[in-house]
Parts: structure tokens; sequence; C-alpha cells
């Protein structure tokens, strides 16, 4: 049976074994791609790291605000309880209740503002996990028909592309290199067609 007549998948992996014994037999591509392994590992740590600290600063948010009402809540049950409370020995707790509601609201404020910083960094470091990714794909479908030049000018078009933020859809536009960049060129290196 001929490679033409094998199933797609079939004809995918024997052009990605072909294409990695010809990285292996180039030294620059070889060394290139061990260096976006290891760059794409590296990348994988930070995203799981700035994760990590993303939840924490959620959790440290969270966190202030309970203490925030069990505080507010001694000092209520404490005032309710009061019985000579007057308005010469209300201040006190009022006091209290006011300077406990200033320093939440700056952490709160604060926590916010580091929670939507370290947001920002994963989804940057997202992005760099993914260029990478991007890089190691086309580097394996290419073999020794890959070209720096065209990556370096896939990768700053890519970078620049606007994305719409907020949205779900965003998550599936950076990934969007898979399918719009890999898919066709894995199709015209096997000589497949949308269709099949």
């Amino acid at each position: 049976m001929e490679l033409d007549q094998m199933p797609p998948d079939f004809q995918l992996h024997t052009r990605l074994a072909s294409c990695l014994v010809e990285i292996n037999n180039d030294r620059k591509l070889k060394l290139s791609l061990d260096e976006w392994e290891n760059n794409f590992k590296k990348a994988l740590y930070r995203v799981e790291v700035k994760r990590e600290r993303s939840l924490n600063v959620k959790n440290e948010v969270y966190q202030l605000i309970g203490f925030y009402s069990v505080f507010q809540g001694v000092v209520l049950g404490a005032v309710a309880q009061a019985s000579t409370l007057t308005c010469n020995t209300a201040w006190g707790p009022a006091l209290l209740s006011g300077l406990a509601s200033i320093a939440t609201v700056g952490s709160v404020h604060n926590k916010f503002k580091d929670y939507i910083n370290t947001k920002q960094e994963l989804k940057n470091e997202e992005v760099d996990a993914n260029i990478v990714r991007g890089r190691i794909g086309l580097l394996k479908l290419m073999g020794g028909n890959f070209n720096f030049a065209a990556l370096d000018e896939r990768t700053v078009v890519n970078r620049d592309r606007p994305q719409a933020s907020g949205s779900r859809d965003s998550q599936f536009h950076k990934l969007g290199f898979w399918k719009d960049e890999l898919l066709p060129i894995s199709q015209s290196l096997l000589g497949l067609s949308a269709n099949s």
C-alpha cells in the first residue's frame, strides 16, 4: 500500500517522523528545537506560577472581606449589648468601624489591582507559551524545509493581531495560530484537501 492510499492520520504521522529525522540530522534545527522545547517548559512553569498567584490573591481578597465582616460583627455586637451607650461613648465604636472600613476598602482595592495585573501577566505568558508551541509544531511539520525568516514574520503578525478582550472567544483567538497556520501547512505538505 502506498503512502497516498494510507489514511490521513497515518500520512501525517509518517510525515512527522520523517521531519523529526531531518531535524535530528541538521544541527541548527536540532538546537532550535531543543531550545524552544526548553523555553516552552519554562513558559508552562511561569503560567502555572502566575495562575497560582492569581488564585492566592483572589483568596486574600475573600479573607480580607471575611475579617472585616467578623470585626464589624464584634463591634456592632458590643455596641448592641452596651447598656450605657450615649453620644459621649458612641464615638469609640464608630471610629473603630470607620477605620476598619477605610483600611479594608484600601486593602481590597490594592489586592484587586494586583489581581488584575496578575491576570494580565498570565494572559501574556499564555500567549508567549502558545507562540513557542507554534514554533515547535511548525518546525516538526516542516523539518528540513523550515524557514526561520518566515517564522519571525508570522510571529510578529500573530502577536500584533488585535484581540477581543473579555470574551470567551479571545481564549480561542490566541490558539487560532494552530488552526490558521499549522492545519493548512500540514494539509499542503501531505497533499490533503480540506474535505478529506
